[in-house]
């Protein structure tokens, strides 16, 4: 057993210093960046998914009750905690995932939370307000 334990130990070191070495020499942008730094699990990815597809799918009725940007961020927070402090690690997600997706909800969600900020203003331009 403990050699079994020892095992891992090694390869879980191993891990670690080939991430160090990846992030000391790898230029990584966007929402790849994000996702290491925040050490974002897949699952926490999942469930950042359907955060996402639930209020894209809902927008009508989100907006409708009065719910906004920093519910929003406040389920992301929910997710990893990492969130609470890097808001724009949210918008970034967000945009990403949308453009990736190309789905005009998620278009809309981006355009209705992040729109009116000036780093993001003309983004999915084919989307009104």
């Amino acid at each position: 057993m403990e050699e079994k334990i020892k095992a891992l130990e090694d390869k879980i070191d191993l891990l670690e210093w080939k991430m160090e070495i990846l992030q000391k020499h790898v230029k990584l942008e966007g929402i790849s960046d994000i996702l290491i730094k925040l050490n974002i699990t897949r699952d926490q990815f999942s469930q950042i998914h359907n955060v996402i597809r639930r209020y894209a799918r809902g927008y009508k009725e989100i907006w409708d009750d009065n719910k906004k940007r920093h519910d929003f961020e406040k389920e992301f927070a929910e997710i990893n905690g990492g969130f609470k402090t890097n808001k724009q690690a949210v918008a970034e997600i967000l945009r990403e995932i949308t453009k990736e997706a190309n789905c005009p909800n998620y278009k809309l969600l981006f355009v209705r939370l992040y729109g009116r900020m000036p780093e993001y203003e003309g983004i999915f331009s084919e989307i009104g307000r």
